[in-house]
């Protein structure tokens, strides 16, 4: 195991090719792991990008994003095309399919929106939750409930992760 300055050489490498690629601000600092005893590994993604990180893993990514409403309309999405399926009888539950597959399953997340704006919101409160239902290469279900776990429509956003 290596320790002190030893520890430091790869990271202090890591900086500086990073550095040569993109200038370290306030707002994009520069990775750092400098806790003995652990070894850092970064991978530094760029949108549709490659890692730039020496000795990293590389795989070009694409983040997709949106923000659904209640009554499935899309009110934003971002680097890509989703189309909305509504169950019928007003339930919370709700497909999002991607224009373009990605290549395995991508990493997923969701959140109620509580007030998007001038969404139109059919109300609630913060402790309402959207929930995965389940993910797949091409789509993926979300579920939005109330507070007391009711299964409900309410506004969510969404950020998908994954190699295209």
């Amino acid at each position: 195991m290596r320790r002190g300055a030893e520890m430091n050489q790869p990271i202090a490498r890591m900086r500086e090719e990073h550095s040569r690629a993109v200038r370290p601000n306030r707002c994009n600092p520069l990775p750092s792991d400098d806790s003995p005893g652990t070894s850092t590994r970064a991978i530094l993604i760029r949108r549709r990008g490659t890692t730039t990180a020496k000795g990293a893993n590389t795989m070009a990514v694409t983040i997709v994003a949106g923000v659904i409403r209640y009554d499935g309309q899309i009110l934003a999405q971002f680097n890509g095309t989703v189309t909305v399926t509504k169950s019928t009888g007003g339930s919370g539950v709700f497909r999002i399919t991607f224009d373009q597959p990605f290549k395995g399953l991508p990493a997923v997340c969701v959140n109620h929106v509580w007030n998007a704006g001038n969404a139109g919101d059919t109300g609630g409160s913060p402790k309402d939750t959207a929930a995965l239902q389940g993910i797949q290469a091409d789509a993926f279900s979300v579920a939005t409930m109330d507070a007391n776990n009711t299964i409900v429509p309410r506004t969510f956003s969404f950020v998908a992760v994954g190699e295209r």
